[in-house]
Formats: structure tokens, C-alpha cells, sequence
């Protein structure tokens, strides 16, 4: 070997041993990628497994959070890539990125170091759709396409029924739609994917539609009759109101021409009212005893709600347009024996007495209040309210004019003076335990009624509501005579009853039953002290008749005060739940009648006209106060 020769082989060798030295100094550590591998078009070289998932996830969760846009025909329809089953196969990506450069003999991993020297190692994006996910959207689409275009049926044109026919439709070519969906997903600028359509008769067949004309021609041709002999009953139906009720039912290629029942309930509200005589229902008695019976009802005949549609198509079909009406025999009432018991009506459970003077207007408006309101029933999670139940009392209604406050003043109303109703009822909503909606106490104070347990009522703006929060019915039963009136609340409370009455400026509750303690809720409440006391103000009024210099007091005044009222209820497990309400009684004013040149300056009425010269004495303000002792209440 020549000289020359040698130093080219040395010169190889060397050369040879640099790139070895440097492809082993250079290879990835064995949790590492190497060099120029890509995925899809994410860089992950030098990374770690760990670091890779992170790249790789990233960009799956950003691209499954955008929608896809697609265009079917002139239409774009839009669909998620969770709808479409999106997934990246990110583990094998990662293990595919990992093995690159480590996998074959050393030569070959000498050869895939040298690729990465001067090119990329490719890896694909291991992105998929679910193949059923993908079709049930693209089978979607097909169907909004059908919906949106027009659809084979039969309507009604000016009273005459006329035919629709399907016009075919454009629908999506299936072979690639699923892959240019997925090429639309991995596109992170999201451009429009167009997809190929062709179209399609997928509706409902013309011989259908006339088949279905046919025979809503013949339904909406004329009257229909439906009768029956005993007891005599007919339903006929005009041809517009078989017109008016007119619908088609489609279920897949099939259309079929009916009547909508909802249309037609009023005619067959007053075809059940005259089979309502021929059954009874049963009926809740609440005896003078405040004993609860129920009377059982008597099955009848009803009108067959399932079949009368039916019977109407087919009796269009007879010559004489006229059909049997279907019924039910020894149908059960309306209300059933059973249907009664389920209210849990069983016993009184709470009264309240309240106390009157006999005959003024003012009762006689209490004792119209309590005939309208006596036999209602609340249901469970009801509300009842006084307002929405009586409604506004006038004349017409037969109540007469009485006292009712107006802006702390007491004028005459029509159906005025009810408020000791309210009061009465509202202390039998309280010691039932039952949940207040709305009550009002009087501005002023009244000694006949509860101190803070008492409420007001005025049409429309002052109500009295209660809510029945049990899981059974209520019934609300009103008792009174001259001079008295009693409201009681019927229900279940495992048999305890609590009889209150408000008598002489006093509050006195018994407990008349204790009932069963596991199944009773218990009732107690304390009124507070009298606070925030306010003093009366004195009113002058003029009165010409008055002799100068002296005075008339027509109405002593009043203190105002407040107090707080504490209702707790104690549940059969021994759980407490408390409420509290605030009463602001306000004070009444003094009012003394002078004669107008008396009136002392700053008063209304005051004139600054001298009094007679033959006057030589002056009036000096006077306030006569009436302070009314705290009322008692006594919880059970």
C-alpha cells in the first residue's frame, strides 16, 4: 500500500471514528426522544414520555373544542368533535416517537442517527372518528335536510283538504364523508369541509298522500252524528268543526288522516255534563261534631275519551254519516271513596273563637265572609288566600257598608269590618302551624283581638295567605252566631287539637287532644314584652259652636308600641323550627275640639283670627294619653 493510500485510510478511519464518537455521545438518553421526530406537526424531540402526553393531549383538547363546519349542498351544518367520537391514540404515538433511533441493530439505529441529522423522523397525528358516531351525525344532517325541505302531507286550504307532495331531497354521499370530517377536525384553521351530495325521494310516496286525501275528504264532507238510546245522548259535529279539528299523524312513510280530541274537548266537555247525572260522587262530610265521614259515590255511565275519535272516523265512512257514541258503563265517579281518604282529612286541628257585638253591619259582612269561604279545601303545597277565594265585596254581593281603617283613619266600606275574620282565622293558621304567606297586623291596636297574633284584610292590597305545607289536605270549616264566630282548619296532625279564643282582652289556648307525640307536630309562641313606645299627638279641630276660650276633647289618645311574636314549631323527631314577626301598633291622637280662632298656631285650621274681645281666657294645650295594660298570651 502506497504512502498516499495509507493517509486516506487513516484519514477515513479517523473520520469514521469522530461520527462514531459523536453518534454515541449524541444519542437520546433512554427516557428521551430524539432528535427532529415529529408528530403530526408537534415537535417532540428531546422531550419525555411524560412531556410528549402533555404536547399531544394539548393539541387533542384544542382541536376537540372546536366545531366543525361542513357544507352539504348550499347548507352548512355544524357538529362538535366529542359528536363525531374524536380521539387521539396518544400512548402509541408516544411509544412510536420513543423507539425511534432504538429499535434494529446498531447499524440501523446508526442509520436512523444519521436520517436525523438531515431530515425528520414523521410520525402521524393517531387521530380517529368513531365510525357509528360519525354516521349518526351525517344521519342527522340527512334529516334536517328532509325536515327543512317540503313535506308530503295533507292541510286545509280555505275549508278544502289539499295534498303536499315530497320533493327529493339532498342527502350526503357517504364513501369519504367520514374522512373529510376527520381532515376537518385535525385542521386547526377550521376551513369549510365540503361534501359531496346527491339527491334522493325519501319521503312519503305520492300514492300515500293520496290515499290520505281520499279519506280526509270523505271525514270533512259533511256533519257526523253519534248518539245513543238509553239515556238518550247525541254528539253531532258540524263539517267545520271537523275541519277545525282536522290533523294528520305521520309515522315514518305512512300518513294518516285523524281529528285532534283537544279541539273538539268543548263539545265533549258538554257531552260528559249530561252523563254526569247517571253517576255520584264521593262525598266529604264534616259533621256538627267536627266528625269527618265520607259517603261513597255511585258509578254511572261515561263517554269513552279513548274510542270517540274512532267512532267519529268511522262512522264518516257510512252512508248516513252516523255512528253508535262509545261508552263506558258503571264507570266510577269523578270523585272516589278512595280518592277522599288519600286527602288525610281525619280530624280538627286547630280552632280559634273570636267575640262580637250582635247586628251591626259589620257581622252580618263576617257572616257572608264565612258562608264563601266554609267547605274549601287546600291541598297539599297549596296556597290559600282570603282575597283570591272571596273575592271584592260590593254591594252587589249583599255586603254591607262598616268600619274599615283607611290611612289610619276609620271610614265606612262596603265589606268593611271583616278584619276580625282575618284576625279568627289567622290565629287558627297559627296555632295549626301552618305556613304564613302574607298576613298584616292592624295599625292600631284592638283589645279583641290576640296582641301581635292578629291580622287585618282589605281589597285588593291587604291579604290574609297561608300555605299548607303537610303532606295531606286541609279542610277549612267557619261556624258562628250572634255574637260569636269560630274557624276551625280540619286535617292531620296524629290526633291533636289545640281550641283557642280571644275573650275580655285575653288570649286562652287548650290543648284539646294530645294525640299520637311520633306523629303530632306541636305548636307553641310567646308575644315580648311592649316596645318602641310612641306618644299621641294632639289634633285641634275648629267647630264654630264651641265657645271661644274652651275646649271639647271627643277622642283621648293612645300610646304606639311594638312587640315580637315567636312561633315554634316542634316536629314529632323533637327538630325545632322558629319564626318571628314584629307588630308596630301606632298611637291614636289625641283630638280636642276648639272654636277655629283657638286653633294653636302650626295646627291645620290655624287661621290667626282674634277671638272675641268679650273673651278674656285662652286655651291651653291639653293631651289626655290612655295607656291599655299588655294582654296575655298562653302558649299550649
Amino acid at each position: 500500500m502506497s504512502r498516499n493510500q495509507r493517509i486516506i485510510v487513516t484519514a477515513v478511519g479517523g473520520l469514521l471514528a469522530i461520527v462514531l464518537l459523536a453518534f454515541l455521545l449524541t444519542r437520546p438518553a433512554e427516557d428521551l426522544i430524539a432528535r427532529n421526530v415529529m408528530i403530526g406537526d408537534l415537535p417532540v424531540a428531546g422531550l419525555s414520555e411524560a412531556g410528549a402526553t402533555e404536547v399531544v393531549v394539548a393539541r387533542e383538547d384544542a382541536l376537540a373544542a372546536l366545531p366543525v363546519v361542513a357544507l352539504v349542498g348550499d347548507t352548512q351544518r355544524v357538529a362538535l368533535p366529542d359528536q363525531l367520537g374524536f380521539s387521539f391514540d396518544t400512548e402509541t404515538a408516544i411509544q412510536e416517537a420513543l423507539m425511534v433511533g432504538r429499535e434494529g441493530s446498531v447499524f440501523a439505529q446508526f442509520g436512523s442517527w444519521i436520517k436525523g441529522l438531515f431530515g425528520r423522523h414523521q410520525i402521524d397525528l393517531p387521530a380517529t372518528l368513531d365510525p357509528a358516531a360519525a354516521e349518526a351525525v351525517l344521519d342527522g344532517w340527512d334529516a334536517e335536510a328532509a325536515t327543512e325541505s317540503d313535506q308530503a302531507g295533507v292541510t286545509i286550504e280555505d275549508g278544502v283538504p289539499v295534498p303536499t307532495y315530497a320533493e327529493p331531497t339532498t342527502v350526503i354521499v357517504r364513501s369519504g364523508a367520514s374522512d373529510a370530517l376527520l381532515a376537518g377536525v385535525l385542521d386547526v384553521d377550521r376551513s369549510v369541509v365540503t361534501l359531496g351530495t346527491e339527491t334522493e325521494s325519501i319521503g312519503i310516496p305520492d300514492a300515500a298522500v293520496d290515499e290520505a286525501l281520499a279519506i280526509a275528504r270523505q271525514l270533512l264532507a259533511g256533519p257526523i252524528t253519534l248518539t245513543m238510546a238509553d239515556p238518550p245522548a247525541t254528539l253531532r259535529l258540524s263539517a267545520t268543526e271537523l275541519t277545525d279539528a282536522f290533523v294528520t299523524n305521520v309515522e315514518g312513510l305512512t300518513i294518516t288522516p285523524s281529528l285532534d280530541p283537544t279541539l273538539l274537548e268543548t263539545r265533549f266537555a258538554e257531552l260528559r255534563e249530561a252523563f254526569a247525572q247517571t253517576f255520584k260522587n264521593a262525598e266529604l262530610v264534616v259533621g256538627d261534631d267536627d266528625t269527618v265521614s265520607i259517603i261513597p259515590g255511585e258509578t254511572g255511565l261515561r263517554v269513552d275519551s279513548d274510542r270517540i275519535i274512532e267512532a267519529i272516523l268511522t262512522a264518516a265512512q257510512t252512508p248516513d254519516r252516523s255512528g253508535q257514541l262509545p261508552v263506558i258503563e258503571d264507570a266510577e265517579p269523578d270523585v272516589t271513596v278512595a280518592d277522599l281518604e288519600a286527602l288525610k282529612i281525619d280530624h280538627v286541628v286547630s280552632s280559634f273563637t273570636t267575640y262580637h257585638d250582635c247586628c251591626a253591619n259589620r257581622v252580618i259582612n263576617i257572616h257572608l265572609m264565612a258562608d264563601t269561604i266554609n267547605g274549601s279545601i287546600v291541598m297539599p303545597g297549596e296556597d290559600f288566600s282570603i282575597n283570591e277565594t272571596v273575592g271584592e265585596r260590593t254591594q252587589e254581593k249583599g255586603y254591607l257598608p262598616a268600619g274599615t281603617i283607611v290611612n289610619g283613619e276609620l271610614e265606612d266600606t262596603f265589606g268593611g269590618g271583616v278584619s276580625q275574620f282575618a284576625t279568627t282565622m289567622y290565629n287558627a293558621i297559627f296555632w295549626g302551624g301552618y305556613t304564613d304567606v302574607t298576613h298584616k297586623p292592624h295599625s292600631l291596636y284592638f283589645s279583641r283581638y290576640p296582641e301581635g297574633i292578629e291580622a287585618t284584610l282589605d281589597f285588593p292590597s291587604i291579604d290574609l295567605a297561608f300555605r299548607n305545607q303537610t303532606d295531606g289536605a286541609l279542610y277549612i270549616k267557619t261556624e258562628y252566631t250572634d255574637t260569636s264566630l269560630t274557624i276551625k282548619i280540619l286535617g292531620s296532625n296524629g290526633g291533636r287539637t289545640v281550641a283557642g279564643e280571644q275573650r275580655n282582652g285575653s288570649t286562652n289556648l287548650t290543648v284539646v287532644s294530645e294525640g299520637d307525640a311520633a306523629m303530632a307536630v306541636r305548636v307553641s309562641a310567646t308575644v315580648s314584652d311592649r316596645f318602641g313606645f310612641t306618644s299621641p299627638d294632639t289634633v285641634y279641630q275648629g267647630n264654630p259652636e264651641i265657645e271661644p276660650g274652651t275646649s271639647d276633647t271627643i277622642q283621648s289618645g293612645l300610646e304606639g308600641w311594638s312587640v315580637t311574636v315567636t312561633r315554634v314549631l316542634t316536629q314529632p323527631d323533637g327538630t325545632t323550627t322558629s319564626q318571628e314577626w314584629v307588630a308596630r301598633y301606632r298611637s291614636r291622637p289625641v283630638i280636642i275640639e276648639v272654636h277655629p280662632c283657638d286653633i294653636p298656631k302650626g295646627n291645620d285650621g290655624y287661621t290667626g283670627s282674634p277671638c272675641p274681645t268679650t273673651t278674656t281666657t285662652s286655651i291651653t294645650e291639653e293631651t289626655t294619653t290612655t295607656t291599655v295594660a299588655p294582654t296575655t298570651t298562653t302558649a299550649p
